[in-house]
């Protein structure tokens, strides 16, 4: 993936200079939502939503006042990637960190920025704040990140894009054969590394929570759902009612994206939001 700026993390940690641009929808820009929640940079960097469905090219603000960034400015996600360099040609993909006093992006790629706000800008967040990426864990974790993010993640993205049965097929088995994995590690454990929640546990949460919402249907990923697997199920809720993953996660926003717009014309030919399933059930208490 080409990147916009020069250098990575090429810019000074300060408390109000940055903001992050997301979207509901996106799995990976949700990852960063989620960690500046449970970092609780809250106060120390500020957080603006794109639309949830792709009409245009571009995420866009059409909805918001004016149908601008309140912050930024922008009318789309393009906008504020040609501040930082007009020559620019693509990805525009969220989530960005955008520093709002140049409004030009610091870093695009999510997982550099998750790993920043648990590193660098640790030393200007709340002393309280959780460590999800201690140095004694962070090969596993990293590793962890790599495995799940493509037999899970990518393994759900493959299958929604496929177009030859071959890759269909084994998108399809790497990701039910992870399942059936997973639920059988959660049968005796509480988190992916050392029984403490960390930056894996996060990377891992956010195509969980979009699988029986949206990725079962968009990938024909139709073995069983999430809630047939009691202890990755049990883990999945477990992690939801922790307040940053649930403020960060809205699953009708998220339907939204992946069935209306661009994604919905494209997959279904249609515009169609699915009624169900019920979200509710992710507040279900648990029986550890």
């Amino acid at each position: 993936m080409t990147t916009v700026y020069e250098k990575d993390f090429d810019y000074p940690i300060e408390r109000s200079r940055y903001r992050l641009i997301s979207s509901y929808t996106c799995p990976f820009g949700n990852r960063a939502t989620i960690v500046r929640r449970l970092m609780k940079l809250d106060d120390v960097v500020s957080e603006g939503l794109t639309d949830s469905a792709k009409t245009s090219e571009y995420w866009s603000f059409t909805e918001q006042e004016n149908g601008v960034e309140p912050v930024l400015g922008a009318s789309d996600i393009s906008e504020i990637y040609h501040q930082t360099d007009p020559d620019y040609s693509g990805p525009y993909s969220v989530p960005i960190l955008v520093d709002t006093e140049t409004g030009k992006v610091v870093n695009q790629e999510s997982l550099d920025i998750i790993r920043d706000f648990t590193t660098r800008f640790q030393e200007i967040a709340p002393s309280d704040a959780p460590d999800l990426y201690p140095e004694t864990l962070r090969k596993e974790i990293n590793e962890a990140i790599d495995f799940y993010g493509e037999h899970v993640l990518m393994a759900m993205e493959h299958a929604t894009g496929a177009t030859d049965q071959a890759v269909y097929d084994e998108a399809y088995n790497t990701l039910f054969d992870t399942f059936d994995d997973l639920d059988a590690f959660f049968a005796s454990h509480q988190f992916l590394i050392n029984e403490q929640l960390t930056l894996a546990d996060v990377v891992l949460f956010t195509p969980l929570s979009r699988f029986d919402a949206a990725f079962a249907l968009t990938g024909k990923l139709n073995k069983a759902r999430l809630t047939d697997y009691p202890n990755l199920w049990r883990y999945a809720r477990r992690l939801y009612q922790m307040p940053a993953f649930k403020e960060s996660t809205n699953f009708k926003e998220i339907q939204k994206g992946f069935f209306s717009g661009k994604n919905g014309k494209r997959l279904f030919r249609s515009e169609v939001i699915p009624d169900g399933p019920d979200f509710d059930i992710w507040d279900e208490p648990i029986d550890d």
